[in-house]
């Protein structure tokens, strides 16, 4: 078992070179797997540039850490983490101090983290690391992250064009898209206006604006939301003017507003 903090600051050598690489600086960890990628280091002669290790090309780990050629050492294109000296808080609300140190095996899996009140939490207590703070359940129940995620919230904008199916008392009427376990077979009628029988079925008209007052002759300026201008006085109304009167709210001052 090893321990981040008797890692960093390691020293980090090639074999095949038989050079000196740098010195452990940091690492990357992986959350969700609960795994070390890998760790940074700096090589102090080529002033303090950064670079990483992946953990999988570690050849071995002791006293310093060994890497087979320089050829598997690379720039670092990851973020560094920043969990250690982060507070560690239950998800009931208590302090559990900062993160000190971790433990993980020779495979790079993480096995515990310990804090600066002493206490040992096990990987698996891990629920997540945020900017601020790294939250672990320490209840005995099994804790859901996704019971805490915020709904998603739909505006009526968003919504798609929707098709439906309508069933009558006794003749389906179905969409395009009907669904073809919905219905008995008997029953199902492809198409939107095919029926079974059409002597009982009537449609109703397309709803479309007042034709009382288009045509007319607004007598007075009318403004809806924002101060817009839905008519000016003297203006003939048309089947636009109308409809944006609806959308304005103002409908009812239009009616009353005709010569």
């Amino acid at each position: 078992m090893f321990k981040i903090s008797e890692v960093v600051s390691k020293p980090v050598f090639s074999i095949y070179e038989g050079v000196r690489v740098g010195t452990v600086s940091n690492f990357i960890l992986d959350i969700s797997k609960k795994k070390i990628l890998g760790f940074c280091f700096v090589d102090e002669e080529m002033e303090f540039s950064v670079g990483f290790i992946a953990s999988k090309d570690i050849f071995s780990l002791s006293e310093a850490l060994i890497v087979k050629n320089l050829g598997l050492t690379s720039p670092l294109s990851l973020d560094e983490q920043t969990i250690m000296n982060q507070p560690a808080i239950s998800v009931s609300g208590e302090d559990l101090g900062k993160i000190s140190d971790i433990f993980f095996d020779e495979k790079f899996n993480v096995l515990s983290f310990q804090t600066t009140k002493k206490i040992v939490l096990p990987a698996a207590s891990l629920v997540r690391m945020g900017r601020d703070a790294v939250f672990f359940n320490t209840l005995e129940k099994k804790f859901v992250i996704s019971k805490v995620k915020p709904r998603e919230k739909i505006e009526i904008k968003d919504l798609p064009e929707i098709k439906v199916s309508i069933l009558t008392e006794s003749i389906p009427i179905i969409s395009s898209n009907y669904n073809q376990e919905s219905f008995a077979t008997e029953n199902k009628i492809e198409g939107e206006k095919q029926f079974k029988t059409r002597t009982e079925i009537q449609f109703p008209k397309k709803v479309g604006p007042s034709s009382e007052i288009i045509g007319k002759t607004a007598n007075k300026t009318i403004v809806g939301l924002n101060g817009e201008v839905i008519v000016k006085d003297m203006q003939i109304i048309t089947a636009e003017i109308y409809e944006k009167a609806q959308k304005h709210g103002v409908l009812f001052q239009l009616e009353n507003a005709v010569s």
